[in-house]
């Protein structure tokens, strides 16, 4: 949750750790753990359509939580500066 920022990679949103979803970026059924790396927070809606619509490919959806756990990072070492 920190490491997002309590924000959903695809809606944006700020949402509280009890109104997010947890999502294997690469399902279970593809060999998929467990591991941090390998799971997002969601808002329900996004987790919705990543499994009803198939609007990301998991290397899309790893690239976007990658990219905003970079973002959240840095915003947190400007503060601290």
């Amino acid at each position: 949750y920190a490491l997002q920022g309590g924000i959903c990679p695809i809606s944006g949103e700020k949402l509280a750790l009890c109104d997010m979803e947890a999502h294997h970026i690469i399902p279970w059924r593809n060999c998929g753990t467990n591991d941090i790396e390998n799971l997002a927070l969601l808002s329900p809606e996004s987790h919705k359509r990543i499994h009803v619509e198939g609007i990301y490919t998991p290397t899309e959806l790893k690239a976007k939580v990658e990219e905003l756990k970079r973002r959240v990072y840095v915003e947190k070492l400007s503060k601290n500066s």
